[in-house]
């Protein structure tokens, strides 16, 4: 079930300034054993409207994570291009969960695996403009955070979700994914997203209390401050030399920032 509620839709899109960047790092223990990154991102414009991004994070134990997490992050993009709007008056957000699945079914009968050799978690957030604000969905199972700025008010939209061990969690591809599929909509003024898996998380989330680290604010500030160029070699910078420090897991941190021209 949605998380949140009311969103009103304007045909009228007023001019927006979108910032958006994503940086993955491979793990150090990936590099060790000649592993590839098995985190993919993928940030989609709309036009004038909004955008999208998406995250996800290969399950270690599956044959073909890397596969799996580029699969959803493009069907999940995908789908919610293809919905704009419309997501946002579903009565049943697990429809975008069976259109991932079907993209990750149809990538398994294409390589000749089975689709738990492409398990993957997944978050993915879509933003448009609205009458006098920002609608937003947000798409979360797994572990990874999604943080967001609403008003100016940094918060944690959805926490990691791990499984019956510490070290595990839940995936696209398993047979109880649609309990723990968990979805978001709502609407701000002024919105920012930031979008982590586990790896960065190690840095920018602390689990015992279930905050962020000031670091992110910094970050999304920065989205909004820097010449875009600036800001990619900025994050990209930190993820190398900070973020990526703490884990030796594949690190990936998207964040996007909306605001209106003038604002």
């Amino acid at each position: 079930m949605w998380k949140a509620s009311r969103v009103g839709l304007s045909s009228d899109m007023p001019r927006l300034i979108i910032r958006s960047a994503f940086a993955s790092v491979t793990g150090r223990q990936h590099e060790a054993s000649g592993t590839p990154c098995q985190d993919a991102a993928l940030l989609h414009r709309l036009g004038r409207s909004g955008v999208i991004a998406a995250v996800a994070d290969g399950a270690g134990s599956a044959r073909h994570a890397e596969i799996g997490a580029s699969v959803a992050v493009s069907a999940a993009t995908h789908v919610l291009a293809t919905l704009k709007s419309n997501v946002f008056a579903l009565d049943e957000p697990k429809a975008v969960l069976n259109q991932i699945q079907e993209a990750l079914t149809a990538k398994a009968c294409e390589i000749g695996c089975e689709v738990r050799d492409l398990a993957c978690t997944l978050m993915a957030v879509l933003v448009m403009k609205c009458e006098d604000d920002f609608g937003w969905a947000a798409f979360h199972i797994g572990d990874g955070v999604i943080a967001a700025e609403m008003d100016g008010q940094l918060q944690v939209l959805s926490r990691p979700e791990n499984g019956e061990f510490g070290n595990s969690t839940y995936f696209l591809t398993d047979a109880g994914a649609s309990t723990r599929f968990r979805a978001y909509k709502g609407q701000s003024k002024a919105v920012a997203f930031a979008l982590m898996t586990d790896g960065a998380a190690e840095s920018l989330y602390h689990r015992a209390s279930g905050r962020l680290a000031p670091a992110v604010g910094t970050l999304v500030g920065w989205s909004r401050s820097l010449h875009p160029q600036t800001y990619k070699s900025a994050l990209n910078k930190n993820m190398r030399n900070v973020i990526s420090i703490k884990t030796g897991d594949d690190a990936t941190l998207a964040i996007v920032s909306l605001g209106i021209k003038g604002a």
